[in-house]
């Protein structure tokens, strides 16, 4: 099994309940609507009736904003995605130095400064992870091991001036941008597959709740190829799991995470068993 979800959609009538809170609760009332990949990050993925305000309020302040605001910002302003406060400039970092290599912080002198849109480099640069730690049997683990990053530089770094490098620094954290890859694959398998096809496993990470993060949420050992779409989500069966592939900024080839969704009902299971033996 393996559906590729469209650019844009509105799955209606919805969830019914709040797809968070479940299965730990059923709240049912005063459901708002989810972007499957947040608004502001050019998602046009809708799925009615899916999130209580409880949980809408804790993933919009620990989740969503601070990736939209920091981690997502430069891209984000670059591609003139929506917004509320809109940016002509961003920053850069700069230090006086011989050579372009990249100085120890702590002998060069260092600052960051505003420079407009039309001078600033265009980058987007993702970390990468091992893959989740519960497709190779791994323990529990609280700790994030990243072994790369996946990056989109179309031009190089640009000096202001003779012995003056810059580069363009990139903020991320890894429990943000791993929990919103979980709430991205976590709606998406409930918008396409439903609410019974698998028993969940990431509402706990996604809420803050258990922070074995990287035992379900890590980056994919397969290449970013480049999509027409900006980004891309792809579900699966592996083995007994649910497993979502989520490729933000497809478009320019960066490199997929994956997060397990959860295991996946007999039938899903059963489906996969008879897909494969169909196709020997």
């Amino acid at each position: 099994m393996e559906i590729v979800l469209p650019s844009e959609k509105t799955y209606l009538p919805g969830a019914g309940q709040c797809i968070y809170c479940w299965p730990a609760t059923t709240t049912t009332s005063n459901l708002g609507r989810e972007h499957i990949i947040p608004d502001k990050l050019g998602g046009k993925l809708i799925l009615h009736q899916a999130a209580c305000k409880g949980c809408e309020r804790a993933i919009n302040r620990e989740i969503e904003t601070p990736a939209l605001t920091r981690m997502w910002l430069q891209p984000r302003t670059h591609l003139r995605m929506k917004t509320s406060a809109p940016k002509t400039s961003l920053p850069i970092g700069t230090w006086t130095a011989d050579r372009s290599d990249w100085p120890n912080m702590d002998e060069v002198d260092f600052a960051f400064e505003d420079i407009s849109l039309e001078q600033h480099p265009f980058r987007i640069v993702v970390p990468r992870f091992k893959p989740p730690g519960i497709l190779w049997r791994q323990p529990l683990s609280t700790k994030f091991d990243m072994v790369g990053i996946s990056a989109y530089a179309p031009t190089p770094n640009l000096p202001k001036a003779l012995g003056t490098q810059s580069a363009v620094f990139q903020p991320f954290s890894p429990d943000i941008i791993c929990r919103s890859i979980a709430k991205v694959a976590h709606s998406a398998a409930i918008a396409e597959l439903g609410l019974n096809a698998f028993e969940p496993l990431l509402p706990r990470v996604i809420l803050g709740k258990d922070l074995n993060i990287s035992h379900l949420v890590g980056s994919s050992l397969t290449k970013g190829r480049v999509q027409q779409s900006l980004h891309r989500i792809e579900l699966r069966v592996s083995g007994e799991y649910v497993v979502a592939k989520v490729q933000l900024f497809a478009r320019y080839g960066i490199q997929p995470f994956l997060a397990v969704v959860g295991k996946a009902a007999p039938r899903l299971v059963e489906w996969r068993t008879s897909i494969l033996q169909s196709n020997p």
